[in-house]
């Protein structure tokens, strides 16, 4: 092989010096792709930081809408049932009312009847009539003060003695209810007891009445509590209906 040969008046450069130049060249195309790289680099990752950051709260916000809507949702829920518990209750209430009062009812009524077996302070009051001098009066006028005097319930022997509680007969052959009933006559009643004892003991009345019968006797005794157990039939209606409302 061989040299171009160099043309006259420019002198050759030597080899160590075209070294340097294309070095030079080589490091200046480094460092502009570098720098060309470190640049694009850069716009990727700040175009991508600020896509996944808009991504993000797109993000937050569906979710946070969604926990909005549903909260909202479930805050309906929650005052519905509310609603509903306080009808339920009320209803509730109501009901325990309307049931309450009908068995108060139900209780006065089988009380006066004679239906049910009761218990409570009263008086015993005997009547000892050996010669047979008392008559249906007499054992009227004994069931009319103990009412008047607030008795609540009233037993003679062996018969529940209530309003409809008819008295006949004679002296010494009394009918109660329609059935025969013998001296001694027991009287049980059930009230106040102070106040059925001073209600048989005023002047004139019921112990006064009594006693101004030929060998009749009263013995009376308040109680703290007496049991009056003898039971009624609870009676039938032939004609009576209940009233039919709106009819």
């Amino acid at each position: 092989m061989t040299e171009t040969p160099t043309p006259p008046g420019r002198p050759q450069p030597s080899r160590p010096a075209r070294s340097r130049v294309a070095g030079h060249a080589t490091i200046a195309a480094a460092v502009a792709l570098l720098g060309f790289l470190l640049a694009t680099q850069l716009q990727v990752r700040q175009g991508l930081g600020q896509r996944l950051a808009s991504e993000r709260e797109v993000d937050l916000v569906r979710i946070l809408g969604d926990l909005s809507a549903r909260s909202d949702d479930l805050l309906e829920e929650i005052v519905g049932l509310r609603l509903q518990l306080a009808e339920a209750a009320g209803s509730t209430e109501r009901a325990e009312v309307l049931a309450r009062t009908a068995r108060q009812e139900l209780t006065t009524l089988e009380i006066l009847l004679g239906t049910i077996p009761v218990e409570g302070p009263g008086i015993r009051l005997v009547i000892t009539d050996p010669q047979g001098a008392v008559g249906p009066d007499v054992l009227l006028d004994v069931l009319q003060e103990l009412r008047d005097a607030g008795a609540e319930a009233v037993q003679i022997n062996d018969l529940r003695a209530v309003a409809s509680t008819a008295l006949s007969g004679q002296p010494g052959h009394l009918l109660a209810a329609g059935q025969p009933i013998l001296a001694p006559y027991v009287i049980l009643a059930i009230g106040g007891g102070d106040t059925l004892a001073e209600a048989m003991r005023i002047p004139g009345g019921v112990v006064d009445s009594v006693e101004s019968r030929p060998g009749a006797h009263v013995s009376l005794r308040a109680l703290g509590r007496l049991r009056i157990g003898v039971l009624r039939r609870t009676p039938t209606f032939s004609y009576a209906r209940p009233e039919q409302r709106g009819s």
